[in-house]
């Protein structure tokens, strides 16, 4: 039965892989945004009404979306088009998309028969082997280093890269921002940097609620990071940034369980349905955009001014962002940020998250708490940016971990784990954290860190790890940082001491106590109690483990401590 209603879900297939399938700055950008616009809501209604006038785009972004077609023709004929489109536009990229039949009344089991299908269609995809085989008459891409070169670019500071045709597209993307955003630089050919102004004017979701909620003329001007050198002379310390990547947890589960819901509501028409889950869907995008642009908002209140060259039109715009968003695709979110500010970033972001969406889905009917998790690596600029997201991913996944053991306690949290990378290492995290992180003593086995941590608990480590730093006030003493903060070579020694052992580390934990001022003594102790690190210092229960397990949270304390300064939050409490 040719005219029955069908539905098409379609996703892009490893985005992440796409993106980061160059390590520079400019070309990832230009490969966010490349998927971003053959993804979005606008270009998709473009396609469908050439193929079906009356067909429904029921959500698109970010990278997926779902369309009601009438007839199965038009359906698997723009699935197919689509398909070519995202390919022609991405070069190296690719989408998967399935046509399932949608009977009336079933819209529901429609969409999870469509789940089902496309989980099938890219397992059924064969895997090609990206690696291109070189000869002595084909030079290979300086960006990717895996295509033949297509074409060479000349840079603003007089270098010329000669890029494989993927690489070019990625960075003319970029390139072009200014131009679609503002006429009056078009005939400026030699000036390619970007503005967050021509980054909302192009229709960039984050930077238009950043905007819309900061209210200062002076962020539209400031320029976005060329290289991730700008984002380390914006850091403390210096050359370092912060790389962090959200994803929501157990977000499948939430949408099959809404479903359901839907299908249970007998009172809601087919087309009711769809819109109630096209609102969902529209939920997810914008509890994640309103969420990181106001956790930015609150680390970034004004625009830190850099080093870097100024308007050269009127002279006057030496101030710099600070961040800037590699990935936002519904509940997907990957930024690249200073440094010091990462973590708090993070937090804010995790817990904002956490309220809009589950505040929306209720409004929407439906009651569960929505979280989410996040990994978050700091590392010098110099690293190469697919390790670090390499990282930033299997951190998120033992944040998940967390997320999910207190959701078998009834309760909902969202958590974070993080790392610092000083040297590139080749094994994976979970076996540095086996070998390197952990003991096995004769009668017990020891645990050098508390991490992943939840997003309360990660804000308390923060804060008073500010404390012991000096870097805000205590109550008891407002003088000067020598005499508020406690003595960091007291907390190296300790560091180095627990990774000798448990006797090592209870001995240097009681002298630590020795020979500092009452003040610098209650903030250690202050420390210990809240993170359990005090029985004796600086070890501590394993929660729900056996008797016999030990941890310690001053391993990450002091592995934190270079990036932790002044934070908004607390400079607006101390006034």
């Amino acid at each position: 039965m040719t005219n029955e209603p069908h539905l098409v879900l379609f996703d892009a297939d490893n985005i992440t892989g796409y993106v980061f399938d160059t390590g520079r700055l400019k070309e990832i950008r230009g490969g966010s945004r490349i998927v971003s616009r053959c993804t979005s809501r606008e270009t998709i209604v473009q396609m469908v009404t050439q193929h079906d006038p009356q067909a429904r785009v029921i959500f698109a972004g970010g990278g997926s979306g779902l369309v009601r077609f009438a007839s199965k023709e038009t359906a698997r004929d723009f699935a197919a088009a689509l398909r070519c489109e995202y390919r022609r536009q991405t070069i190296s990229g690719t989408l998967s998309a399935v046509s399932v039949p949608y009977p009336p009344g079933r819209f529901a089991e429609a969409v999870q028969t469509a789940n089902v299908a496309l989980r099938r269609f890219k397992d059924s995809q064969p895997q090609h082997d990206g690696q291109f085989v070189a000869n002595p008459y084909t030079a290979i891409c300086v960006s990717c280093g895996q295509r033949p070169v297509w074409a060479s670019y000349q840079t603003t500071r007089g270098r010329v890269d000669d890029l494989c045709v993927a690489c070019f597209k990625r960075r003319w993307a970029d390139d072009t921002l200014h131009q679609e955003a503002q006429e009056t630089r078009k005939s400026q050919a030699d000036e390619r940097s970007v503005t967050l102004g021509d980054l909302a004017k192009a229709g960039d979701l984050l930077a238009q609620a950043f905007l819309a909620s900061a209210g200062d003329q002076l962020w539209a001007g400031a320029w976005l990071p060329d290289e991730l050198d700008d984002l380390g002379l914006l850091s403390m310390p210096r050359n370092y940034l912060g790389f962090i990547h959200a994803d929501g947890n157990r977000m499948g589960e939430h949408l099959r369980q809404f479903l359901e819901w839907l299908q249970g509501r007998d009172d809601l028409s087919d087309a009711d349905r769809e819109a109630c889950y096209s609102d969902f869907s529209q939920a997810i995008t914008d509890a994640t955009v309103d969420a990181l642009a106001a956790a930015l908002l609150r680390a970034f209140p004004s625009p830190p001014a850099g080093n870097g060259r100024p308007d050269s039109r009127s002279g006057e715009s030496n101030l710099r962002v600070p961040f800037d968003n590699v990935l936002l695709a519904g509940d997907d979110m990957i930024l690249l940020v200073a440094a010091h500010k990462a973590l708090d970033v993070a937090i804010d972001f995790c817990e904002g998250f956490q309220e809009r969406m589950s505040a929306e889905a209720q409004r929407l009917g439906y009651t569960s708490q929505i979280t989410t998790s996040a990994g978050v690596v700091l590392a010098n600029v110099h690293q190469p940016i697919l390790y670090l997201q390499q990282q930033a991913k299997e951190l998120q996944r033992g944040a998940k971990r967390l997320s999910t053991q207190w959701w078998a306690q009834n309760e909902s949290v969202s958590s974070i784990d993080f790392t610092v990378v000083t040297t590139p290492v080749l094994r994976p995290l979970r076996a540095i954290r086996k070998h390197d992180y952990t003991i096995q003593e004769k009668d017990r086995e020891l645990r050098l860190t508390r991490r992943p941590y939840t997003t309360g608990d990660l804000r308390e480590l923060l804060h008073l790890g500010r404390l012991l730093k000096g870097v805000i006030p205590g109550e008891e003493v407002s003088g000067d940082v020598e005499r508020r903060s406690y003595p960091r070579s007291q907390l190296h020694a300790l560091y180095d001491a627990i990774f000798q052992g448990y006797d090592q580390g209870s001995l240097q934990g009681a002298r630590a106590s020795l020979r500092v001022s009452a003040h610098q003594r209650k903030l250690l102790q202050d420390f210990a109690r809240r993170f359990e690190s005090d029985d004796p210092l600086p070890w501590g229960p394993v929660r729900g483990a056996t008797t016999d397990q030990h941890a310690t949270a001053f391993p990450d304390l002091v592995e934190l401590y270079d990036f932790l300064h002044h934070s908004e939050q607390e400079e607006a409490s101390d006034v």
